[in-house]
Parts: C-alpha cells; structure tokens; sequence
C-alpha cells in the first residue's frame, strides 16, 4: 500500500541537532498525553530541508517498522521518528522511537507513564526515560506494536497540507446589543449568546471566528490544519467584505491553573486596537469523568494589538479566501 506524507516547514528545527530533534519529537508526544490521553501513532522523517510525516492511526496494508528500516538509506533523511502509546497495567506508556541516518546507525527511545484524567486529559506529572543506542538492526519494544505482516509501507511524494475547511453563516446583531468598540464587550456578547459554554460542554473541532461587520455578525468555522497560521488567516477574514469593527477567536486549549493543567475554551477578541484574551477552565466531575461541573473564568489585561492585530493588517501569506454560503449552521 502506498501513502502520500504531508510536507512541513523544519520552522526552526536543524536537522544535525540530535538533541533538538528528540526535544521537539518529545513534546509532540505530551502535547497529545496532555491533550487527548493517547499518543496519535505516526512516522516523521526530518529531512534537510523539510519535514515528513504519515498517520500511521489509518488502516493500513504496509508495514510502517519495514518502512521506517528502509527509509534509513533515502539520502535526504537524517532522522527517522516514530511515536505511540501502550497499555500497562491500569496506566498507559507513551513512547517515542528515534533514529538517526549517521554512520553510527543512532537510535533512542524515550517513555513515560500516564493516566487518564476526567475530561479526557492525560496526567503531566511523570518525566521521560530516555535511552540510547548504537547500530540499529532492527526496533525493538513498545515500538513493535506497530509491526504488521506485511511488505513495506511504500511512501509517494510527499505533498502540502490541505487548507482548512470553512463554512461561514451571517446573522444580524442579537437584539439590544451593541457593536462593540473594545475586546472585551466583543467577548461578552459572544460569551452572551452561548458560544462559550457551548464549546466548553459539547467540544469543538477546529476554530469559532465571529466577526461584527457593522450591525452583522459573521461567523466563521475553521476546520482542519491551517498552514499559514491562525492570525493570517483572520486578518485575510477580516479583509473579504466591509469594514470589521470586533474580531473574536475561540477555540479549545490547555491552561495551567496553578499547577493544574486543565481543558479551557480560550477567546482572543480585538477591537478599539486593542487585543484581550479570556480563559473559560473547566473543573469535571470526578467520580463521573467527563461531564462539566463547574467553570472558572481568567482574563488578561488588554494590549494594544500593534502590527500583530488582525483588523486592519494585511496578511503575511497570500491567501484567497471566500464564503461557502450564508445560511445553515457553520
């Protein structure tokens, strides 16, 4: 079976770095413990320019161990990085295998223990083993689960992630409310109409966009990667149509609440010129596991958005964007 990998900027990353290289591929991995209590299983090869990397979560024909062998001679890669989880006991260990297309043949191997936490959250509080070698003939470990009896995985060249989808619905301004003139009345009256505790209870894939254009608001959801980057992709939304007076962001993500890593909905608003964040954490029941009991809000205070703002400043990165439609749910 062949697969085609999704080609990545190195974004900073020197590939002749080892210990750069396991860094970055380590916090890969408790970025999803953190987030999603499992380890997504997949192949990255760091070449000299670019990065390659393959869902190996897929049902697959090919084997991704004989690939990961084979690709050790490809004269672009220099290293080879495949991640995963396994059970162990009532607990789940994360790994990451690595090895390096260096005369020596370099591998290392890094673990760590977790649980899963309510929310669907992965513990944070145990450190990562790390372990070296010499000479790799073939993995050995945890690494194995992801053996299949099958020939190798054949990789086709690799192309650029696809662009996000983008469904779009416009509204007219709730009754009564205000256009907002400063982030944090754009915040309030997003927060008003339900959005946030709505994503907070039911989850959210991708990115809520809303912006007030005059007495309409427009809402934008964001789905998938986007290789270009949130902010440029708002101030391209910002810029298709008429003048926006408030822009608000609002997604899922971690927060660290003294010590406590917990699931938050993150709003980023603008407007006035000025940027102000506010921060919904989410406290789960613990006998119960997932289910919200009690939400804890934190707000920043406001900046002024500068040439890093999203209304008003053209985007970095060309885009051509356009609205799929202007009615059904985004």
């Amino acid at each position: 079976m062949a697969i085609t990998p999704i080609r990545r900027s190195l974004d900073g990353l020197s590939p002749w770095d080892l210990e750069a290289v396991q860094r970055f591929a380590i916090q890969r991995a408790n970025d999803d413990v953190l987030r999603h209590a499992r380890v997504r299983p997949r192949l990255l090869l760091v070449c000299q320019d670019h990065l390659e990397e393959v869902d190996l979560d897929a049902d697959l024909d090919g084997d991704p161990i004989a690939a990961f062998m084979a690709l050790g001679s490809r004269d672009d890669v220099e290293h080879r990085i495949l991640w995963g989880c396994v059970p162990v006991e009532d607990q789940r260990a994360a790994w990451v295998f690595g090895a390096a297309n260096d005369e020596e043949r370099t591998w290392w191997n890094a673990m760590r223990l977790f649980t899963r936490l309510p929310g669907g959250l992965g513990s944070a509080e145990a450190s990562w083993d790390l372990s070296f070698g010499i000479h790799l003939r073939h993995p050995a470990g945890p690494v194995t689960t992801l053996a299949r009896d099958a020939p190798p995985l054949v990789l086709l060249p690799a192309v650029e992630p696809p662009m996000p989808k983008i469904g779009t619905r416009v509204d007219p301004a709730p009754p009564g409310a205000v256009v907002p003139t400063d982030p944090i009345e754009a915040s309030n009256v997003i927060s008003q109409l339900g959005f946030e505790v709505g994503v907070a209870r039911n989850g959210l894939d991708g990115v809520l966009l809303f912006l007030f254009r005059g007495r309409t608001l427009e809402r934008w959801h964001l789905q998938g990667e986007i290789p270009c980057g949130l902010d440029d992709l708002v101030r391209a939304a910002c810029a298709h149509g008429d003048a926006v007076s408030a822009a608000v962001a609002l997604r899922l993500d971690l927060f660290d609440a003294s010590g406590s890593i917990r699931r938050a909905v993150k709003m980023t608003s603008e407007a006035g010129g000025q940027r102000w964040e506010r921060i919904l954490t989410i406290v789960y029941d613990q006998e119960h596991g997932d289910e919200p009991v009690e939400f804890q809000v934190f707000g920043t205070a406001p900046t002024a958005a500068g040439t890093d703002g999203w209304i008003g400043v053209a985007p970095i990165t060309e885009l051509e964007i356009f609205a799929l439609g202007t009615s059904g749910e985004a």
